[in-house]
């Protein structure tokens, strides 16, 4: 009887694995990449478009899973559950963190599987180029309707936008700039959407198919520190299309520089094919483009006509490549002249000190040129100053037990075990029972031991953070990065549930001043580091609309994330008073950003010394509080005003990798390093990057919510009209830090 029982289970079992595998075989699913899909940016998030066949009667509801591997590393795995497949195509869109690739080939792949009710339907992989730590990639978004290839006009704008292509230096390899052609239609519906793009072309009839709702992203895009170029032209436009281009350029209602007639055209000189003879009596200015800084970001919009702009006036056309990537003010007269740029790999990128002669004689903490290829100066580094973040961010009191009460508790056993358990079981003869007390003795002071240390360590599932909020248009918060660290006591799985923010999982020990300069050394020598300290985290649901992350951490192993988000705008119109509609999180209370925007007033030579200082500090302690830091950033350099930020130091890295060993907090002194110099600063680090490299031509990149720090940077310390405000406020276990950008002409 137990014979045939288990028989008739096993042939049950074997029948219903053929039908699962029967229904699996009759639903044809095919997944391939749309050619939508964009290419991969540097530290930005990834976005798939999935091109998904269904040759079922029946509707297929399931989750696509999307897995990137480095030969056997997993890099990223993400679900995006709730799809549903009808007969016929369809698109899906599936977005991953930002990955490296560290293989010569740049080479990673892509496994897909399409599960349904616990039962997979499919299986595919696929290939997949994405850059390394010593590449760039940038890409800029071009809208094509589709109808036709791009205008000559516009291609060649595109060409002149390529960075690479400005570097004087032929052997340098770092760049590559990469067009992605993208139709109106599949614009990104989030703001959030374009942070895997460095720049936005909108031309002609590109623009004039967008519809209101999608101007808005766009906009709150370019706020919070992206770059847009708008080439209206002689395409139709509604006056929705006028309102968005007076809005971009500043224009007060009263006097529109942007009206477009019954028929749907710019009148003035935007109209793209105005006979030459037209432009006899015009001004000058009127053929070239109205350049506009909005918020943290920048737009370019071409009045006139596109290929007289390019072919007729190169030195504008130099200044607005200029303006789009924000390149630096010290910078610029060279790119003018000669419309290159030259980065010297040999020398440091300090500055050298009156009455040195040469660089080889300077006193510098490191040559950056040092932890570059040697043909690739102009990739990225991380900066050194991590740590410091982490110090703020750790359990309150954290301490590790003193290695004296290690050492009592050691002598405490050894006497228990030796002479105490000797004598002792002696004196009423029963020494046989050491077999029982030893082991007894040895799991209580285990056990003992293991509370003590998390006694001392106080583990606690309370999140701190610091928040940074980057304030923007009318005293709005443009953007916004929220910092946590995850420390727990025991190795658990923990899941973090998201709504419009992108989610990167950070190494820290790529940020740590201990750590720094052996990691970037190891790293130069293809030595790959990703997952000694973290495993990949695991992203379920619609990023970034609504998702959870699930992070595997270790005991007392500090996880650092980032939170990133863009605020949306709201839907009344703005206003320029202090009544604005934007108030709540996105606006501090009764306080007026704009106060400071009078360059007559308030700048830079006013700010270094005199009553505006003061001034200054009285008004932001009125609205923040008495216990409020302030400081200003001038030619790169911060002076606190008030406070001194020192919720911001260095202190000791805890934790163990991947494999146990402890992770040691002890001083690198590398080649050059002068351990009495003054230690750099975190938040002189995310608000001017002086590590080099591109950031020796540039003052600010797009932003990503990427897995480094390289796109918080705002101050271009060679701008003597620039300076930064920066306000932090301590409540709890949380930090608000305000920083806001102020240049002459704003």
């Amino acid at each position: 009887m137990i014979k045939r029982i288990v028989i008739c289970l096993m042939l049950l079992a074997a029948w219903l694995g053929c039908a699962r595998a029967g229904v699996a075989q009759t639903v044809l699913i095919s997944v391939e990449l749309a050619p939508s899909t964009p290419p991969i940016r540097s530290d930005a998030p990834m976005t798939f478009v999935w091109r998904i066949q269904s040759q079922s009667s029946k509707l297929i509801e399931g989750q696509l899973d999307v897995t990137i591997h480095d030969g056997p590393e997993v890099l990223a795995h993400g679900v995006a559950d709730d799809v549903v497949l009808a007969a016929g195509e369809q698109l899906v869109r599936t977005i991953l963190p930002p990955i490296e690739s560290n293989n010569q080939s740049n080479s990673l792949e892509l496994h897909i599987k399409f599960i349904s009710k616990n039962v997979q339907l499919g299986s595919w992989d696929r290939s997949l180029t994405a850059p390394s730590q010593w590449q760039r990639h940038l890409v800029i978004l071009i809208c094509n309707p589709g109808h036709a290839d791009l205008p000559a006009d516009v291609r060649k704008l595109v060409d002149r936008l390529r960075v690479e292509t400005w570097n004087a230096d032929n052997n340098d390899r770092t760049i590559a700039t990469i067009p992605a052609h993208v139709r109106p239609d599949d614009l990104p519906p989030d703001p959030l959407g374009y942070c895997g793009y460095d720049l936005v072309v909108l031309a002609y009839e590109a623009l004039a198919e967008l519809k209101e709702s999608q101007l808005k992203p766009l906009l709150e895009w370019v706020e919070a520190g992206g770059s847009l170029c708008l080439v209206p032209g002689s395409a139709g436009l509604k006056d929705y299309h006028a309102n968005f281009l007076n809005r971009a350029a500043h224009s007060s209602d009263s006097d529109p520089q942007f009206v477009v007639d019954p028929s749907g055209r710019l009148m003035g000189p935007s109209a793209k094919d105005e006979p030459a003879g037209d432009d006899a009596g015009r001004d000058d200015h009127e053929s070239s483009a109205l350049l506009r800084r909005h918020g943290l970001g920048r737009i370019a919009i071409i009045r006139g006509r596109l290929d007289r702009l390019l072919t007729g006036r190169e030195t504008d056309v130099r200044t607005m490549l200029a303006f789009l990537w924000k390149m630096r003010h010290d910078r610029l007269a060279d790119f003018l002249d000669a419309g290159t740029f030259l980065v010297k790999s040999d020398r440091p990128v300090d500055e050298p000190k009156p009455g040195e002669e040469g660089w080889q004689n300077r006193d510098f903490n490191v040559s950056y040129a040092q932890l570059r290829p040697k043909d690739k100066q102009l990739a990225q580094l991380p900066l050194q100053s991590g740590d410091q973040l982490l110090t703020r961010l750790m359990p309150e009191g954290l301490r590790v037990v003193p290695m004296s009460l290690i050492g009592v508790i050691l002598i405490v056993y050894v006497l228990l075990i030796g002479p105490g358990d000797w004598f002792v079981l002696g004196a009423i003869k029963r020494r046989k029972w050491t077999w029982f007390t030893f082991p007894f003795v040895t799991v209580a002071l285990t056990l003992l031991t293991v509370w003590l240390a998390e006694w001392y360590m106080q583990i606690s599932n309370n999140r701190r953070s610091v928040v940074i909020h980057d304030v923007g248009v009318d005293g709005r918060i443009a953007r916004r990065n929220r910092f946590e660290v995850l420390f727990q006591g025991s190795e658990r799985n923990v899941t973090t549930e998201l709504t419009r923010e992108i989610f990167s999982a950070m190494t820290l020990q790529r940020f740590s001043s201990a750590m720094w300069w052996n990691y970037q050394q190891q790293q130069l020598q293809g030595v790959d580091q990703r997952r000694t300290y973290n495993q990949v985290a695991n992203f379920a649901g619609r990023v970034p609309a609504r998702y959870t992350v699930t992070q595997f951490l270790s005991q007392w192993t500090p996880q650092l994330n980032r939170r990133f988000t863009i605020p949306r705008l709201p839907t009344q119109t703005v206003s320029t008073s202090p009544d604005s509609t934007a108030t709540g999180t996105d606006k501090p209370p009764e306080f007026d950003w704009e106060q400071f925007a009078d360059s007559k007033t308030y700048n830079p030579v006013a700010l270094a010394a005199g009553p505006q200082r003061e001034a200054l500090v009285k008004q932001v302690k009125q609205a923040f509080g008495e216990s409020a830091h302030i400081a200003v950033f001038i030619g790169g350099k911060r002076q606190d005003l008030a406070g001194n930020f020192g919720f911001l130091q260095a202190g000791p890295v805890y934790g163990v990798d991947a494999n146990g060993n402890p992770i040691n907090q002890q001083q690198m002194y590398y080649p050059g390093y002068n351990p009495n110099a003054k230690q750099t600063s975190f938040l002189d680090d995310v608000s001017v990057n002086g590590l080099g490299g591109l950031f020796s031509v540039v003052s600010q990149m797009s932003p990503t919510g990427g897995k480094d720090f390289e796109d918080m940077a705002l101050v271009d310390p060679s701008d003597p009209d620039q300076w930064l405000l920066v306000v932090a406020v301590e409540r709890g276990d949380e930090v608000d830090l305000y920083r806001k950008l102020y240049t002459r002409g704003d």
